[in-house]
């Protein structure tokens, strides 16, 4: 009877003390690298992910044709679509109904910083802002909820990117990177504009490198542990890319290698020759030997989703619509995206569409092929104003991507 006793009340500690960690959001890692052993007392937290561009309103002058449609009909419509307080409204009000614990946001507008940081505020984020050079206009943002208590323990601002070092507040681990990109975008010099943005890649990956390095050597001087513990570090990048899946740079990020020009080839049966992407002076060499390569794309048919509801999603719904789709409105490409480490799970992929412009938007692959990737969003309402991004559904020429992910924290060796 004693063992008995003795056997239930050992197993009602450790139901409580399961139950104690799912509640605070983390859960257990088991041993599945292959590598180093996982300590008893690793642990992995799950945050909701989003990125958006929001779209300046120092940029939202008279709309070309192209861009937005043809006026002929309503034009005098638009105006009230693009006046920022009612936009800024819609952005405050997706945000609030996507309660992300991490949102990373690209053309925020500096002369509008005041009023969105009392609104974040009031949604229970903190504000981390890109320091931008003097006069420009627009930064980024990333906000993280406060419910985290996360601490950001390094910061580095660069022009087109703003780069995170985290660490939870309570908990002696290996911080994680969070890094929100912008990258320049398209000019009519194609390749002038396709170099740069590897340029600022590079750069980026570089500094993180260097940040990395650096934050190891703070923990080192402040805690003891086995410098043969050490792993790359967990890493999530957000933002507009200003490229789509096709594009070379594209995929030396996922591959970590620069493609071979017989990769892809053109709709005249040509070649491209990936190695006019890179600037004067590069080498299709070191272009393929960047730090923290490669990463994953969330919303790539390729990246397995883990978590059971997730995979229940894609079996429901098919692949989310920035595979299959775009993201950009005006172009009608894929140019946002989320890119994480190898070391971090997705455990579900989220599409941020508002359901009044998703009324035609199939999300199975075979309707897709079937419209020969093409999304037909909801163009044929009464009012015509949903053709126009952006619009009274959508404030932004962008839509949001979204996911679930799994961010493994590692207990330091003290």
């Amino acid at each position: 009877m004693a063992r008995i006793k003795i056997w239930l009340s050992t197993s009602c500690i450790l139901w409580l003390i399961f139950y104690a960690s799912k509640s605070q959001g983390f859960t257990s890692l088991k041993d599945t690298s292959g590598r180093r052993p996982r300590r008893d007392d690793d642990t992995t937290v799950q945050v909701r992910i989003l990125t958006w561009n929001i779209l300046a309103q120092c940029y939202m002058k008279r709309p070309p044709p192209f861009l937005f449609g043809d006026f002929s009909d309503d034009g005098a419509l638009w105006p009230a679509y693009t006046d920022w307080t009612y936009r800024e409204d819609k952005i405050i009000s997706l945000l609030s109904e996507k309660k992300s614990d991490v949102i990373c946001l690209q053309e925020v507008q500096v002369a509008m910083l005041s009023g969105l940081e009392e609104r974040w505020t009031e949604l229970g984020y903190d504000n981390h802002i890109q320091d931008s050079d003097e006069g420009h206009p627009v930064t980024n943002v990333i906000l993280i909820s406060k419910a985290l208590k996360w601490n950001v323990v390094f910061k580095e601002s660069r022009s087109r990117a703003l780069i995170l070092g985290i660490q939870p507040s309570n908990m002696t681990c290996f911080p994680f990177f969070l890094v929100n990109v912008h990258l320049q975008a398209s000019s009519l010099d194609f390749l002038k504009t396709a170099q740069t943005r590897f340029s600022q890649v590079q750069s980026l990956l570089k500094r993180m490198k260097l940040g990395w390095n650096k934050m190891l050597d703070e923990l080192k001087q402040s805690h003891k542990y086995d410098r043969h513990d050490e792993q790359p570090p967990a890493i999530i990048i957000m933002g507009d890319f200003n490229f789509s899946p096709s594009d070379p740079l594209y995929m030396l990020l996922v591959r970590g290698e620069w493609p071979a020009d017989d990769d892809n080839t053109n709709a005249d049966d040509t070649k491209t020759t990936y190695k006019n992407h890179l600037p004067p002076k590069v080498s299709e060499l070191s272009a393929s030997s960047l730090p923290l390569l490669p990463l994953r794309d969330v919303s790539s048919a390729n990246t397995q989703v883990t978590s059971e509801k997730g995979q229940h999603d894609l079996q429901q719904h098919g692949t989310p619509l920035s595979s299959l789709f775009w993201t950009y409105a005006p172009a009608k490409r894929v140019y946002d995206y989320i890119f994480v480490s190898d070391n971090v799970a997705v455990m579900k992929r989220e599409d941020c569409l508002p359901s009044q412009l998703s009324k035609t938007l199939s999300y199975s692959a075979a309707a897709g092929a079937a419209n020969n990737g093409k999304c037909k969003i909801n163009d044929h309402d009464e009012s015509r104003g949903n053709l126009y991004w952006p619009n009274k559904y959508h404030p932004s020429d962008h839509i949001p991507v979204g996911a679930t992910v799994q961010i493994p924290l590692r207990k330091m060796a003290c």
